[in-house]
């Protein structure tokens, strides 16, 4: 929502939160990674309607429609080194975040359910 207005309407939010690599072992939307039943950068506590983005600096953004809950994480792993830290950060802190969360806890309002 911005300014009241949908920018990304319903239907275009579904088709892009669809699993379009059955076929693959790690599913993924039209531009998202969609949560799997195995590892994810998301965690374990995030529903199985959940899908996200990854950089390769560390940054990342998952939402859960299901818990209308969305987690943006703003990270410069390369300022210090390209270690591989973050790939055990990212699902400890969301893990964190979404154990600490309810839906009337969220801070955003407006996200289509998927």
């Amino acid at each position: 929502m911005f300014r009241d207005n949908e920018v990304v309407v319903g239907p275009l939010l579904k088709l892009a939160a669809k699993n379009h690599t059955p076929f693959a072992d790690e599913p993924r939307g039209l531009g998202w990674l969609m949560k799997s039943s195995g590892p994810s950068s998301c965690g374990d506590l995030f529903s199985t309607s959940s899908y996200g983005h990854t950089g390769f600096t560390g940054t990342s953004i998952w939402i859960d429609p299901v818990e209308d809950l969305q987690v943006i994480l703003l990270t410069n792993r390369v300022h210090f080194g390209r270690g591989t830290g973050i790939l055990r950060l990212r699902p400890r802190l969301h893990n964190l975040i979404r154990s600490h969360m309810t839906k009337k806890d969220s801070f955003s309002r407006g996200c289509p359910k998927t």
